[in-house]
């Protein structure tokens, strides 16, 4: 309960995948996967992404090929008390 930034237990039966790219010798600067659209059920941007930025990103997501309906949402994690209190914002 202390720890903050450990996934909820109301959360534990999500069934989620995370993808984290890194590879500094790699030629583009955009990699590529062979990913089924369909299977993505929503999208959550990062809670430290710019307000400003929000709309452009969910506009730019669903711009993609068979996405026009794609749930993309912005995590409100950063907004709760508990949370800035121990971040000491």
């Amino acid at each position: 309960q202390d720890l903050k930034f450990v996934k909820h237990m109301r959360y534990k039966d999500e069934q989620e995948t995370r993808i984290v790219f890194t590879d500094k010798e790699m030629e583009t600067s955009f990699p590529q996967y062979g990913i089924d659209l369909s299977i993505i059920e929503k999208i959550t941007l990062s809670p430290w992404l710019s307000p400003p930025l929000v709309d452009s990103m969910k506009k730019l997501l669903r711009g993609i090929d068979g996405c026009n309906n794609l749930k993309v949402y912005k995590s409100t994690l950063t907004d709760y008390k508990d949370w800035k209190n121990l971040a000491g914002l």
